[in-house]
């Protein structure tokens, strides 16, 4: 497994569990990464008010769900 390097970015952002919840719900529905971000960002999933702001959640989220079912 890869290390990746530590990142204060995902710490200044406000992260909840519900954004990790629903985009873990789309996975177990065997939607891929590229697919929860597209989804993520055309329903505004994380309801938050700027695209920017859409796809910097998702990324973040998928980064720290991508950590979390990659762990041993």
């Amino acid at each position: 497994m890869k290390e990746t390097k530590y990142s204060a970015k995902i710490e200044k952002a406000p992260f909840t569990f519900i954004e990790l919840k629903k985009a873990a719900a789309l996975a177990l529905q065997g939607f891929s990464q590229a697919e929860i971000k597209e989804v993520a960002v055309r329903d505004n999933l994380f309801q938050v008010n700027t695209d920017d702001r859409k796809k910097e959640l998702a990324r973040m989220v998928l980064k720290k769900e991508c950590r979390l079912w990659t762990r041993t």
